[in-house]
């Protein structure tokens, strides 16, 4: 979803979503993203060097200080499902950019669907 919408926010004279929104819905999910990747990136490490005394829980706790971004995220979620309803009711390019995405994910998670899924992963992890 961010790319795209990056993308003609810098490059065009009539971007799908503004900088400042594509900056407010998705700054905390860059982060988010980043969090993911580097824990799947040690837990592939140590899968492969497993032994019968390790654990996971060293691995949680020397990236607990970057997992404020969990709560960046839920306390903006009430202002970026704000921003995406009011584009969604107001911008025809981006209702449609909504569609287009909808349209190839039918057997999957839909657009505003998708915006849930960092705290779901917060709930399951508590």
């Amino acid at each position: 979803l961010h790319p795209p919408l990056e993308k003609t926010a810098a490059d065009s004279h009539k971007p799908i979503l503004n900088a400042t929104h594509v900056r407010t819905c998705f700054t905390d999910l860059r982060a988010i993203y980043q969090v993911h990747r580097v824990f799947f990136e040690r837990l592939d490490k140590k899968q492969q060097t497993w032994t019968s005394d390790q654990t996971l829980g060293d691995t949680f706790l020397k990236l607990s200080q970057r997992f404020d971004c969990y709560s960046n995220y839920i306390n903006n979620y009430p202002s970026i499902i704000a921003i995406f309803r009011k584009n969604l009711n107001q911008n025809p390019a981006f209702w449609g950019f909504k569609q287009h995405f909808d349209g190839k994910n039918s057997n999957r998670v839909k657009f505003l669907e998708l915006l849930l899924a960092p705290m779901g992963r917060v709930d399951t992890l508590q």
